[in-house]
Order: C-alpha cells, then structure tokens, then sequence
C-alpha cells in the first residue's frame, strides 16, 4: 500500500489492479472507536426501554456516517493531498460528535446535531470533487449530494431548534438519508457502477472487530483494579466465551457464495449490520454489568435483559444475514435452529429473574454455542471465503 499522496480520482475498477485497503481507511476506521466507546457509555448510563430506544437513535447516524463514507472508499480510488486533508476534517467532527454523544438528549444535542452535519457536508464535498473528474460516476454523484446535502441541513436547522421537536427532525433527516441510495433511480445508477464486493465484505467485517473488541474492552475495564477472584474469573471466561461466539457465528454466517445473490439481498445484506452492530455494541454494555455481580446474586431485571435482548437480536440478524448467502435448500433449517436459540436466550430474560447471574449468563453461552455447533454439524455446502453481495450505499 503506497503512502504517497499522489493518486489521481478514478473509479475502483479501473486499473485492474487486487484492492488492498489502504492505511488512510483503516486510521479513518479507528476513530470510530471512540464513538462507539461512548455510545455504549450513553447506553451503560441509561439502561432502560427508554435509554435503550435513544440509544438506537444516536447509533444509527453514527453507523451511517460510516457507511456513507465507507462506500466513497469502495467506489473510488483517490489519494491525493486535497482528499487527505477532507478526510482528516471529517475525522475531526467525527471525534467531535463522541464528545457530544453522552449529551446527545440534553447540553450536547446542539453539538451532536452540528458535528454530524458537518461529517456529512465534507462527504458531499468529496462526492462533488469525484464529479469532476469521473464523468462516468456524475449522474449517480449528483443524486447523493443533492439528497445528503438536504438531509445535513435538517440536521443543521435541527440545532436551532427546541426540544423534542428537534429529535423528530433528526428522524426525518435519518429517513431521507436512507431513502437517498434506496430510490429506484438510485439503485438503477448504482448498478451501472457496482460497488467492489471483496473490500465491501472486508470493510464490514474489519468494523465488525472493531465493535467487538470494544464490547471486551468494557469488560476488561469493569473489573481492572481489582482482586480477581475466583467468582470474577468465572464471569469474565463466561463473558469471553459469549464474545468468541458472536465473532464466529459471524464469520461462519455472513460469508458464503453470493455470485448470483438478488439485488433486494444485497440491500439485506449491508443493512443488517445496523442491527448486528447495535446487538454487540449492547451485549458489551451488558456484559460489563455483571461481570462485577456476584455470580449467586439474581441477575437484576435490566441487565438481564439488555443482555437477553441484545444477544437475541444478534442470533437473528446474523441468520438473516446468512439467509442471504446461504442455499435455498438448507435455509429452513438453519433459520428454524437460529430462532429457537434466539427464543431460548429471550426464554431467559424472560423468566430467568431467580437465576443467579452466573447461571443466567452460563445459559445465554449455551445457547449461543449451540447455535455454533448446530451449524457446524448440521448438512450444509462448505462455506466459500468472507464476501458480500453487491450492494449500494
């Protein structure tokens, strides 16, 4: 990967060369550690049906701001010193937006709304750039900065003004955000310039690692400073086991065949991260929880099911995520074994309030390494390498 800031705006297919990720993404990737640091610190702070809805609020933008940018690397390839330094401002607002998340329902929500705005702009920025140098890509640019920049404005204009009637701008925004690539006109472009699946897979799954290493990481730093004990141990392996579980049923079912996926499947595909992300953002705040409980102590209501509901959604996105590559003639029976685990984790946030934390938490491990091995032994076509369907954003 070259270091020299000197490659001239063109499409990513047009040299022919293998795509390597390149340094500047992988820093760009980094900050997005800080971010959702914090928002699982706003969610860890607010564990409640309702700090759980704001929590979904706040991470939906964060993702997409993401995934917006994400797509601009896949599509085009371009290192030159203007696009550097757009890049670095971007990465500034998005540091400034982890500093507001925690605040995002109160004295931060004015910085929350213009910081995102600005993450957005500098995307239409670069989008408009490209357009002059990539006749071919015009059309499809003209349609993203026109919609994004509409969007950001609300964003903007929402800064102004008062609560809550500043929150319901925020979702209209978030709607005209996602309707911008979903629109038929949209899709029709977007399949005259395809995106480059194997980076596409690898980016997501390069985020992917992110999100849950920082799940681990609220584990580690829950218990750091103190004595372990042998009850502290146990509830970390439990809590480390779960955390290896969700990296494999990942990666054991987001990659597989997708040659000839439909193009309503590919959408499926990348937009079922936004749940997938949410799922371990939430089972790390969880887990943080009650690594610190007593192990015979019941499992308090919230926690309980924080933790339930969050790995449930994770067993269910990650099989409908599967569904997408998977075979026809297995999808049944795959899809029947990932809901009964995921109603056996719902089983225990449901009725599991006498449990002791460790049991709670030891059969939440089960169910999810019974999904593992179900799928592992159950007849399937051998997996082909990680990949994803192509898609748009």
């Amino acid at each position: 990967m070259s270091i020299r800031a000197s490659r001239p705006l063109q499409l990513h297919h047009q040299d022919g060369e293998e795509r390597k990720i390149s340094w500047l993404e992988l820093f760009y990737d980094l900050i997005y550690v800080t971010i959702i640091i914090q928002l699982g610190d706003f969610l860890s702070a607010n564990v409640s049906p309702l700090g759980a809805l704001l929590f979904v609020l706040l991470f939906v933008p964060v993702w997409w701001s993401w995934t917006g940018m994400m797509f601009y690397f896949n599509r085009f390839l371009v290192d030159d010193l203007w696009h550097r330094l757009l890049v670095f401002a971007q990465m500034f607002a998005i540091a400034y937006m982890a500093i507001s998340v925690t605040g995002a329902f109160g004295p931060g929500d004015q910085a929350f709304a213009l910081s995102y705005f600005a993450v957005r702009m500098i995307l239409v920025i670069l989008y408009l750039r490209t357009g002059q140098h990539v006749i071919d890509a015009r059309p499809l640019i003209r349609r993203y900065a026109m919609g994004f920049a509409v969007a950001a404005s609300l964003w903007a204009i929402s800064a102004f003004v008062p609560a809550p009637y500043r929150y319901a701008i925020w979702v209209v925004a978030l709607v005209l955000e996602f309707w911008v690539p979903l629109s038929s006109d949209s899709r029709r472009l977007q399949s005259l310039l395809p995106p480059d699946r194997p980076h596409l897979a690898e980016r997501y799954g390069l985020f992917t690692i992110i999100v849950l290493g920082e799940s681990f990481i609220k584990v580690v730093g829950a218990l750091a400073g103190q004595v372990p004990t042998p009850a502290t141990l146990t509830l970390m392996l439990l809590g480390f086991a779960l955390a290896v579980s969700l990296w494999w049923l990942y990666f054991e079912m987001a990659g597989g065949p997708a040659e000839h996926a439909t193009a309503r499947a590919s959408y499926t595909w990348i937009y079922l991260h936004l749940p997938i992300t949410i799922a371990i953002t939430a089972v790390g705040v969880g887990l943080k929880k009650i690594v610190v409980l007593d192990p015979g102590a019941p499992l308090p209501d919230q926690y309980r099911w924080l933790l339930a509901g969050a790995a449930g959604l994770f067993l269910l996105s990650v099989a409908l995520l599967g569904l997408v590559v998977a075979q026809a003639g297995r999808r049944r029976l795959h899809t029947t074994v990932a809901v009964a685990a995921s109603a056996a984790i719902v089983a225990v946030g449901a009725y599991g309030g006498a449990l002791p934390a460790g049991i709670g938490l030891f059969l939440i491990v089960v169910a999810c390494w019974t999904r593992i091995l179900t799928k592992r032994l159950l007849p399937h076509r051998l997996a082909a390498p990680h990949t994803a369907p192509e898609g748009s954003g």
